[in-house]
C-alpha cells in the first residue's frame, strides 16, 4: 500500500496523539563520497587540453560526505530534507537526477509519495572535493568523471532516505550570529551567521545546520588530498561542542573568503588523514604544515561563532512548514562559459550566447520552517545580489543558501557586470549572464503571487 507524507503524519498522529507531539519532526543520515580511485579535483585553474597540468587525486585527507537533516511538520504532513554535500558545485543535470530518483526511492523503499524537489542539495565548494562539472579535467571531449557523479548521486539520495527514517519529534530553536570574512564585492559584505537546532523533548541534540559564506579555499593549489577543506573541521568540531549531526550550508560566497585567526596553533583536525608531502622536491607540490593548521583554526572560528549564536536561542514559530521548488529561464551572455561548457563537454544546457532568443534553464527552492525562510541561489551568488533576493522576498529571517538546486559559476548583479571593476573582472569572466538577477527575481515574485 503507498500512503502520502500527509496519510503517514496522520497515522502517526492518530498513534501518538497530536496533543503530545511537538509541531515539528527531524532526523538526520550521513553518507559518505569519498572516491574509492583517482580523481580529477576542482576549483583551481584549468588544465584546458594538458592533463598533465590537471589536478589528480592522491589521497583522501579528511572524508567528505553528504549530510541530510530531514523537517516535517506534524500538522500539515509538508516534509524537506536538506542535503550538505562536499562539492565544488553540482549541475541541475544532477540534481533532476536525485529529485527523480528521490521521488521513485520514497514510493519504493518507504511506500509514500515525496516529491523529490523537497530534497533541497547544496554544495560547500570545497576546492579540495572532486569535479562533478567536467570543467576542471582536461576537457577537450574527455568530460567528467561519470561513475563517481552517479555514486555521488546515490548516496545523496540514501543519506534523504536514512533522514526520513529517523525523524523524531523536536523542539526547533535558532540563533544569529556574524564572523568576519573578506569580499571584492563593492557593494555589500555578507558576515551573517545563522544556526538552526533541533532537540528532541528531553533535550538531547538532533541537528544543528548552520549557514555562513566564504570559499573553502584554505588548502593551496598544490594540494592534491580530498578533503572538505574548514567544512569538515567545522562540523566535527561542532559536533564534539553541541552534539547531534553538524550539517553547514555556504552562503553568498561570490569573492568570499576566510581569514585565518591569529595567532593560529591549532593541530590538523585529522592528523592520520593522507598529507602532501613537506618537502617533497618540488615546489608545485608542497603544502607545508601550516596550512593544516589554518583549517582547524578557521573551521573553530565557525564554531565558536556558531555556539555562540546560540548562547541566547531563539524558539521556532509552530506555524509550519512549506516547501516551494520553481523553474526559470535567462539568456546566457558569457561566450567563452558556454564555449568551455562545449569544450569538456559539460552537462549543460546548450545556448548561443550570441542569439538573444537562446535560453538556459535552473531553479530554486523557498522553504519556510516557522519565521525562518531559506531561499537557494544556484551558484556562487555576490552579497550584493544575495541581499537583493532577500529584499525581493520582503520577509525578515531570510537566509540564503548558495550554490543549492543547482550551480551556474559566480552570480554578480547586473550593475557591477555594466560597471566591470577591475576588482571583479575574473569573476564575470566565470559568470554565465547579468540576465540572472532579474529572471531570478521575476520567477520569485510569480511564487510570492502564490501566497
Amino acid at each position: 500500500m503507498r500512503l502520502t507524507v500527509l496519510a503517514v503524519v496522520a497515522l502517526f498522529a492518530a498513534a501518538c496523539g497530536t496533543e503530545d507531539s511537538t509541531r515539528y519532526q527531524a532526523g538526520v543520515a550521513r553518507e559518505l563520497v569519498d572516491p574509492d580511485h583517482p580523481v580529477d579535483i576542482a576549483g583551481y585553474g584549468l588544465c584546458a587540453g594538458d592533463d598533465a597540468f590537471c589536478r589528480h587525486s592522491a589521497g583522501i585527507h579528511d572524508h567528505i560526505s553528504a549530510s541530510a537533516v530531514a523537517l516535517r511538520d506534524n500538522v500539515n504532513g509538508e516534509a524537506v530534507i536538506f542535503v550538505a554535500v562536499d562539492a565544488s558545485g553540482m549541475l541541475r543535470y544532477d540534481m533532476d537526477l536525485i529529485h527523480a530518483a528521490a521521488t521513485v526511492a520514497f514510493r519504493q523503499q518507504l511506500g509514500i509519495d515525496f516529491d523529490g524537489t523537497r530534497v533541497v542539495v547544496g554544495a560547500s565548494h570545497s576546492h579540495q572535493a572532486p569535479d562533478m562539472s567536467g570543467m576542471y579535467g582536461p576537457m577537450l571531449g574527455a568530460g567528467r568523471d561519470e561513475a563517481y557523479a552517479t555514486y555521488v548521486r546515490d548516496q545523496v539520495v540514501k543519506a534523504a532516505i536514512g533522514a526520513y527514517r529517523d525523524l523524531k519529534d523536536v523542539d526547533l530553536d535558532w540563533g544569529k550570529g556574524s564572523l568576519a570574512n573578506t569580499t571584492k564585492d563593492p557593494y555589500a559584505i555578507d558576515p551573517d551567521l545563522f544556526v538552526l537546532r533541533g532537540r528532541t523533548p528531553a533535550g538531547e541534540t538532533v541537528f544543528t545546520m548552520t549557514r555562513w559564506s566564504s570559499h573553502p579555499t584554505v588548502y593551496p593549489e598544490q594540494n592534491h588530498g580530498i578533503s572538505a577543506d574548514y567544512v569538515g573541521v567545522f562540523r566535527s568540531q561542532m559536533e564534539k561542542r553541541l552534539g547531534g549531526m553538524a550539517v553547514y550550508f555556504n552562503g553568498s560566497i561570490g569573492s568570499v573568503y576566510p581569514i585565518t585567526p591569529a595567532p593560529c596553533t591549532l593541530p590538523d583536525e585529522f592528523p592520520e588523514g593522507w598529507k602532501n608531502p613537506v618537502d617533497s622536491g618540488d615546489p608545485k607540490f608542497d603544502v607545508p604544515l601550516q596550512f593544516y593548521q589554518d583549517a582547524s583554526c578557521i573551521g573553530g572560528s565557525v564554531v565558536d561563532a556558531a555556539v555562540a549564536a546560540l548562547d541566547a536561542p531563539l524558539p521556532v514559530a509552530e506555524t509550519g512548514l512549506t516547501a516551494r521548488f520553481t523553474e526559470f529561464q535567462f539568456h546566457p551572455e558569457n561566450e567563452t562559459m558556454q564555449y568551455m561548457a562545449e569544450q569538456a563537454p559539460m552537462h549543460w544546457d546548450a545556448s548561443d550566447a550570441t542569439d538573444p532568443t537562446s535560453m538556459m534553464g535552473s531553479q530554486f527552492s523557498w522553504i519556510t520552517v516557522g519565521d525562518l525562510d531559506y531561499l537557494t541561489v544556484p551558484g556562487e551568488a555576490f552579497p550584493s545580489l544575495g541581499y537583493m533576493f532577500q529584499e525581493t522576498l520582503g520577509r525578515p529571517n531570510t537566509i540564503i543558501l548558495g550554490l543549492t538546486q543547482d550551480w551556474l559559476g559566480y552570480l554578480l548583479t547586473a550593475r557591477l557586470w555594466a560597471e566591470m571593476p577591475v576588482s571583479v573582472q575574473y569573476h564575470i569572466s566565470l559568470s554565465v549572464s547579468s540576465k540572472i538577477q532579474d529572471a531570478y527575481i521575476a520567477a520569485l515574485n510569480v511564487l510570492k503571487a502564490k501566497e
